[in-house]
């Protein structure tokens, strides 16, 4: 296995390679039609191959020596070719184990292993896997393979990528192993790896999510006026300040995560802003809340979720959702960065402004690349979901939390990722739906026709009226045959139950 500085150099030599790809024009496939590309690909890719059987440290400087000679090519189409073979080729070694070797004794892969440690008890972090971000503009991230359905030709099974074919940024789209996006001191990726041994536990084939609306109260929220200032611009600001009904919500949470355990969810997640002090109280390391709830069912022999999406919390003018593991411990915080806003009213949500954007991406290998979005930033900031957190980094699942009363926006935003193998699960407040039918949630599954709101499937008339527990669950198969004619999922794969 490669060391930690032999796989940083690795990165960093990838990154400088990239910098030459991400100036290619937004013509960017036509290079792949060019009358030289397969002659020049096919010479650096057979220069690259005499290295790889070299030590490491003799391929490190080899590879690094012919990355100065493709800077040096002055013809600007070979060069942008060179770079993109030599990209391609470095990715196509990459691998997450430790054991770079084949059967043979023979190096096979690159390990980076050393910079991603993943155990099954317990989850990565990584931020860069390259050192030369502030140098190079470049962040690569680590990539996983994901849950792919098939198709049936010829009585024999393939796998079938969903996503459109061109759609991705860059060569995003054919990088098996990492991703990459610009950055440029604000952008920051973290990447939060969690093992997939969990599914050797199931019966099936297939990944859960559930959610709960928590309340339909209609005066949980207080709000209160704060002018603010972003971007230099003053505004009429709104502030939230602490919840009504604080103690019921936290009772009501409990009992609905409980739930969530009982009908073995993977995923649980809970609306915007219905987070208090007490479910977002902290000790060390662990939120003390569920810490407290996760020992309990664990000591029982009963099943945890594997990831809770707690409510998130406003407090200093911050909005943020907090991430919790299964035995109560925290793994990130995803910020809320862009304002609900009150046209009629004329104000915005009193966020403060951050310099830097974090963006948490959950890699379960063999499963899903899972980020959060909150809310406003769903609808008013889809250019940077599409290009940002699907055509560059590649998220194949979107968890949307929200406390709105515009829910037709959401119901009509469902199905807009499918194009990139996308799925989105949003879910919504009772309480903060005036309407009497309400839609609560609703789910775009990818790869399939289907787009479900949770109130279709609701069996509690939309009233918490003597409900103790109430929690919607979405089953997504992993492995599912794709057809042009027949469904994969449907209605059955979205139940409602409630205590």
């Amino acid at each position: 296995m490669a060391s930690i500085q032999s796989t940083q150099k690795y990165m960093n030599i990838m990154a400088a390679a990239l910098q030459i790809v991400t100036k290619i024009p937004q013509t960017f496939n036509e290079i792949f039609a060019s009358q030289d590309y397969e002659e020049i690909s096919t010479f650096v890719t057979t220069t690259l191959d005499a290295y790889w059987n070299d030590d490491n440290y003799s391929l490190l400087h080899n590879i690094d020596d012919f990355l100065q000679t493709i800077h040096e090519e002055k013809d600007s189409n070979r060069q942008q070719i060179m770079a993109i073979s030599f990209c391609l080729w470095l990715d196509f070694r990459i691998t997450y184990t430790r054991d770079e070797n084949n059967i043979a004794g023979k190096r096979a892969y690159f390990s980076l292993a050393s910079l991603v440690s993943i155990s099954k008890d317990d989850y990565a972090v990584v931020d860069s896997l390259n050192t030369n971000y502030n140098k190079t503009g470049i962040w690569i991230n680590p990539k996983f393979p994901i849950a792919t359905p098939h198709i049936i030709r010829n009585e024999e099974l393939f796998e079938k990528n969903i996503s459109n074919r061109d759609i991705f940024e860059g060569i995003n789209g054919s990088l098996k192993h990492c991703s990459y996006v610009s950055y440029d001191n604000k952008n920051i990726i973290k990447n939060i790896i969690i093992s997939d041994t969990f599914l050797t536990e199931k019966d099936d084939c297939s990944f859960s999510i559930g959610f709960s609306p928590i309340s339909d109260r209609k005066d949980l929220l207080q709000l209160e006026d704060q002018p603010i200032e972003r971007n230099g611009i003053k505004y009429n600001g709104e502030l939230v300040k602490p919840l009504n009904h604080a103690e019921e919500l936290l009772e009501r949470l409990k009992n609905d995560w409980n739930l969530a355990g009982d009908m073995n969810v993977d995923i649980f997640f809970t609306p915007e802003l219905l987070g208090t002090s007490i479910s977002e109280k902290n000790d060390g390391e662990y939120n003390s809340f569920l810490w407290e709830c996760s020992n309990l069912r664990l000591v029982s022999g009963k099943n945890v979720p594997l990831l809770t999406i707690l409510p998130s919390y406003w407090s200093n003018n911050y909005n943020r959702s907090t991430i919790v593991s299964l035995d109560g411990q925290i793994i990130g915080h995803q910020e809320k960065h862009i304002p609900f806003i009150d046209k009629k009213a004329h104000k915005m949500e009193a966020l403060a402004e951050i310099q830097e954007w974090s963006t948490i991406l959950i890699h379960i290998p063999n499963v899903h690349r899972i980020a959060i979005v909150i809310c406003a930033e769903f609808l008013s900031d889809q250019d940077r979901i599409q290009k940002f957190l699907c055509g560059s980094l590649g998220a194949t699942l979107l968890i949307v939390p929200s406390y709105s009363r515009g829910e037709q926006d959401f119901i009509n935003t469902l199905p807009v990722l499918k194009c990139y193998g996308t799925t989105i699960i949003w879910g919504n407040c009772c309480g903060a739906v005036a309407s009497n039918e309400k839609a609560i949630g609703g789910c775009g599954i990818a790869g399939t026709t289907q787009t479900i709101t949770f109130g279709s499937k609701c069996c509690c008339n939309f009233s918490c009226q003597n409900i103790k527990a109430c929690v919607f669950k979405v089953k997504i198969p992993l492995d599912f045959e794709l057809s042009k004619t027949t469904e994969s999922f449907s209605k059955d794969n979205v139940t409602h139950n409630i205590q």
